[in-house]
């Protein structure tokens, strides 16, 4: 038994790594049938099924299963989901975290005050927002605030506090896990939660919980950026900072692997054309197994239209994997040979696409050539890649009878925008530095761009509630998108650098619980998860609780027993 679990751990590991932990460089092969397996069995975990043979001892053998598999965590049914479409083709029930954040009828913001202050020793501005939030109408069980806050380019969350039972409570910066999984469990007791993180790119997801009836509860978040700008919360425009307090706007240093590009910098550098080139994302999948087409037909006709985008195109055939030809290699034969076996693993196939185009200063025109473009596994969006990407944040997608449809890199990629596909070339503007030199948007905006991959920040600039640093953090998490598969202990220190600056990671939340019990349970929670491998989930329940040292030293002494009286048994029947 033990030997088929370090079996599925080691399958398991494997799977995940490629998925979750990818190198967009290497090319590795999973073990497909193991992994179906696996994730057989752990679905049978969480449906409470069993082992099987060795069903009467199913809280033993489970336990020790999660132990030995899981680190006592689990899979989301997201990421089992996921997987079982990648590796066995099967149909997707894509669900966007996005799309869930609005608010129960009739809880709006009622009222709200901006207090910002500019700090002459970092050079950067401290705005903090006070909301008055109001239910309206009666809802069971309360009523639940939520939105999206679209931050402004180098504009972060510092802090946070919220109102409970008339006190104010200071919000804790924990792991995002385990914070987003004490949020779900303390919303079922009804109690008193806030909480703050990312979703991706610069939106921030923000939910209060719960009211009552004509209940107004106040809450505040507080914002460290370099320039005064709009912040939109809840469709409400906020300015923060004041235009006539700051005349001219510093530099970021130049050494440093991640460059903020302020709006008055952009004035100064000079617009350039990039050279493009097309880049196809073509659905070798399950899909298209019985499909009576050759996109190569298609391609050539995208050559004879736009030869100058074709010259040097390169040729992306995804299935489970991805393998990239350019134009002028004999692609065609690995088309006419590919297996067209498991799903279109299209955000594997993008981001491959995206991290090539980083590598070589080039700028992809992606065209997925699929009959599938809402069954496709894409990432909730790619604002994380837009630096990569300053001439356009749009992709296509050729079907059938050769239709276009145009989508968006940033912001919901599985469903079509209605305007007309345009390949024409944009203008750029390009930014010099000692390294080299890369390009930005020619939109009078501030830029964070990445410089390059190496993201390590001196203990000596961690510092609290520090612009310069907030930005570091930025650029460390930039670079551990570009290079996921680098080990966790780049995950931890991100974790544990957010928590010594107070400044809000992706990889961190802000969240206000009611009382010490709830706190404790958070710490708990957050331990675990942070002694475990980060692809892992916490689950959808409380269920998922990690079982203890003493928990597993148990289990061990209960097979002691059995297994000595067993011995015993034996012995008494030689006899």
């Amino acid at each position: 038994m033990t030997i088929s679990f370090v079996h599925d751990r080691k399958v398991l590991d494997e799977s995940m790594e490629y998925v979750y932990k990818p190198d967009y460089v290497k090319t590795c092969k999973v073990n497909k049938k193991a992994i179906a397996k696996t994730l057989n069995v752990i679905e049978n975990q969480k449906g409470g099924r069993g082992f099987f043979l060795f069903f009467n001892f199913t809280p033993y053998i489970s336990s020790y299963y999660n132990w030995l598999v899981l680190d006592n965590l689990t899979l989301s049914d997201k990421k089992l989901n996921a997987m079982r479409y990648i590796f066995e083709g099967k149909d997707l029930l894509y669900t966007n975290e996005e799309e869930k954040m609005q608010s129960d009828e009739g809880v709006d913001i009622t009222d709200w005050k901006v207090e910002s202050e500019y700090d002459d020793m970092q050079q950067a501005w401290k705005s903090w927002v006070h909301l008055e939030i109001t239910a309206r109408n009666k809802q069971w069980g309360g009523s639940e605030f939520a939105t999206a806050i679209n931050l402004p380019e180098g504009c972060f969350i510092s802090d946070y506090y919220l109102y409970v039972e008339g006190r104010k409570e200071m919000g804790i910066l924990s792991e995002k896990k385990s914070a987003m999984w004490v949020y779900s469990q303390i919303k079922d007791e009804k109690k008193d939660p806030g909480i703050l993180y990312y979703l991706s790119g610069n939106r921030v997801g923000f939910k209060v919980f719960p009211f009552a009836e004509n209940e107004v509860r106040k809450t505040g978040i507080e914002f460290i950026h370099k320039e005064p700008g709009m912040l939109v919360l809840d469709s409400i425009p906020m300015l923060l900072g004041n235009l006539e307090t700051q005349t001219n706007v510093s530099t970021t240093p130049s050494d440093a692997f991640v460059q903020y590009i302020s709006s008055e910098e952009k004035e100064n550098l000079r617009k350039v054309t990039r050279k493009s080139h097309f880049h196809f994302l073509v659905d070798v999948s399950a899909h298209e197994k019985e499909a009576e087409r050759n996109w190569a037909e298609y391609i050539e006709q995208l050559k004879n239209e736009y030869p100058a985008l074709a010259k040097e195109a390169k040729i992306s055939l995804v299935d489970s994997y991805v393998r990239t030809f350019s134009i002028s290699d004999n692609w065609q034969d690995a088309y006419k040979k590919s297996s067209f076996d498991g799903g279109f693993y299209a955000d594997r196939g993008m981001k491959t696409a995206l991290f090539q185009a980083w590598q070589e200063d080039a700028y992809p025109v992606i065209v997925m050539l699929t009959d599938h473009p809402r069954s496709c596994l894409l990432d909730v969006n790619y604002a994380d890649f837009k630096f990569i990407y300053p001439e356009s944040d749009y992709f296509y997608v050729m079907g059938r009878n050769g239709s276009i449809k145009v989508y968006s890199l940033r912001y919901k990629p599985e469903m079509p925008l209605n305007i007309k596909p345009d390949f024409s070339t944009i203008d750029v503007l390009e930014y010099k530095y000692s390294g080299g030199s890369t390009y930005v948007r020619n939109n009078g905006k501030p830029e964070i761009i990445l410089k390059e991959g190496k993201s390590t920040i001196p203990a000596e600039n961690i510092q609290k509630k520090n612009w310069n640093t907030a930005l570091l953090l930025r650029g460390k998490w930039l670079s551990q998108q570009m290079y996921p598969g680098r080990p966790d202990k780049d995950w931890l220190e991100l974790i544990n650098q957010s928590f010594e600056s107070g400044i809000l990671t992706p990889v961190t939340s802000y969240i206000v619980v009611e009382n010490e019990a709830q706190k404790a349970a958070l710490l708990r929670k957050q331990k675990e998860v942070l002694s475990s491998d980060r692809s892992f989930d916490v689950g959808e329940s409380s269920s998922s609780q990690r079982m203890s040292e003493p928990g597993m030293t148990v289990l061990l002494v209960l097979s002691g027993i059995i297994l000595f009286f067993n011995c015993r048994r034996k012995k008494s029947t030689v006899r």
